[in-house]
């Protein structure tokens, strides 16, 4: 029985990115026009580190001269955090702990069986 080798990351990924292609592409088959959809995610996924670095050690709770501001950082973390629920879910991928949601999809991509020949 043969184990399946993961996809080799695009160097342009940074450390999120590459550990969550490396993961993905190991436990599941990605046609083409997935993997270019996955490539999005992997990306999101650099981005959210680059945005929680911007938040260490500051306010996230600004003042502006309308008021208290949420840093705008947090704000876009948040977006990007739905971004990347979103193109998971649209890969058919589990994201997160299956186990802990109260509703199952149908549909869930399950990982690729490889078979001895």
């Amino acid at each position: 029985m043969s184990t399946k080798r993961a996809i080799r990351a695009p160097k342009e990924l940074n450390e999120s990115g590459r550990r969550l292609w490396s993961h993905v592409s190991r436990e599941f088959e990605l046609e083409e026009h997935e993997l270019q959809v996955f490539l999005q995610a992997c990306r999101i996924a650099d981005t959210l580190d680059r945005l929680q670095q911007e938040m260490v050690g500051v306010n996230l709770v600004m003042k502006s001269p309308q008021g208290a501001k949420i840093h705008p950082a947090l704000v876009e973390s948040r977006q990007q955090s739905l971004a990347l629920a979103k193109v998971m879910a649209s890969l058919r991928i589990p994201f997160g702990d299956e186990d802990a949601q109260p509703q199952k999809r149908a549909g869930v991509r399950t990982a690729s069986v490889s078979s001895a020949r």
